[in-house]
């Protein structure tokens, strides 16, 4: 679960994610602060405050906004009995 706060005016994420594996017992939890002001945060490392063994980093990639799918209607397609026999 990744919780935080963003700040607008320095585009600064400051969070943590709660960790839970399946099958296991162990938790892990890791804090970082992303500057978000680019699009990119580049990769950034993240502090384990509840160790499990390994390291992490997470990356924010803004996402470009959805340019619009152009529509269209597709025409049906019928097959007679024969051909939906063969492969």
């Amino acid at each position: 679960v990744l919780t935080g706060l963003y700040s607008p005016q320095s585009s600064v994420l400051d969070a943590e994610i709660f960790w839970t594996f399946e099958n296991d017992s162990r938790n892990r939890l890791d804090r970082f602060s992303a500057d978000l002001s680019t699009g990119d945060s580049g990769n950034v490392v993240m502090n384990q405050v509840m160790v499990t063994g390994c390291t992490a980093q997470i990356r924010f990639v803004r996402n470009e906004p959805e340019v619009s799918k152009p529509s269209f209607k597709a025409n049906p397609v019928q097959a007679s009995s024969s051909a939906l026999l063969e492969r």
